[in-house]
């Protein structure tokens, strides 16, 4: 019954919030994209309080202790559609975020498609030319390099079914650090991929722990090899406290 309720509260409230996030394209770039922001994490307060209410849903944030700089390029693992939206509350204080995400998730989806296309994040054809995709790319580091924005991007290109982490690819990252150099802030996530289970979600025993550490930065050099070794570090760094998370449990 709970996650009736919560599929029923998500819908009211994202088609609540997207005419509010509709209409911030008629506004000029620079404030188009902080409205949107704004819209999105008043959307996201409201969905986190539902949650927590019908499925019992806890968010976790946890903090590693050091200062962020004025650039960086945000690296994360990824297991749910849930990752975007959380991510952007969590780092609420600091910045916001500007997502590469896939082309499909910019149409059909009440408010999540909106902010999307209207925010200034990428939307990327993995299907498509690669040079229209960087081409696209090389536009979202121009805009993410906005005083107050911070680019993010989920290196393993799709979302893990059972939270495991997968391989990271460079191509993406190089196009963004070659036009918008900055180190990588490194983020993991863990519980996300428990919210897309149909059997959890039919059982109504879904209750879980969404947790969000940022761990640190790793620097970037220029070049192919320098991305590869960026991320390999990076992904050492999620893979270790996945593995930490898990051995609490």
């Amino acid at each position: 019954m709970g996650t009736i309720l919560l599929a029923l509260t998500s819908l009211t409230i994202a088609l609540a919030y997207e005419p509010f996030a509709y209409a911030c394209r008629f506004m000029p770039a620079g404030r188009r994209r902080e409205r949107v922001a704004m819209v999105a994490l008043a959307a996201m307060d409201r969905f986190v309080a539902c949650a927590r209410t019908y499925i019992g849903m806890r968010l976790r944030y946890e903090r590693a202790g050091f200062d962020a700089p004025e650039r960086c390029i945000v690296v994360s693992n990824h297991q749910s559609l849930l990752d975007i939206p959380v991510l952007m509350h969590y780092f609420r204080k600091e910045r916001r975020l500007l997502f590469v995400a896939k082309k499909e998730l910019g149409y059909g989806i009440p408010l999540i498609s909106s902010v999307l296309k209207v925010g200034g994040h990428a939307l990327i054809d993995r299907g498509g030319s690669p040079t229209k995709a960087m081409r696209e790319l090389g536009a979202f580091a121009r805009r993410s390099g906005a005083a107050g924005f911070w680019p993010a991007v989920f290196p393993e290109g799709t979302r893990s079914k059972d939270g495991s982490i997968g391989a990271f690819h460079a191509a993406g990252l190089r196009r963004i650090a070659d036009l918008a150099p900055a180190p990588l802030l490194v983020v993991a996530v863990d519980g996300g991929y428990k919210a897309t289970k149909l059997s959890s979600l039919l059982s109504g025993s879904v209750g879980f722990e969404y947790r969000v550490k940022a761990l640190g930065l790793v620097e970037l050099v220029p070049g192919k090899k320098g991305a590869q070794d960026a991320l390999e570090a990076a992904r050492s760094l999620i893979a270790g406290q996945l593995e930490a998370w898990r051995a609490e449990a």
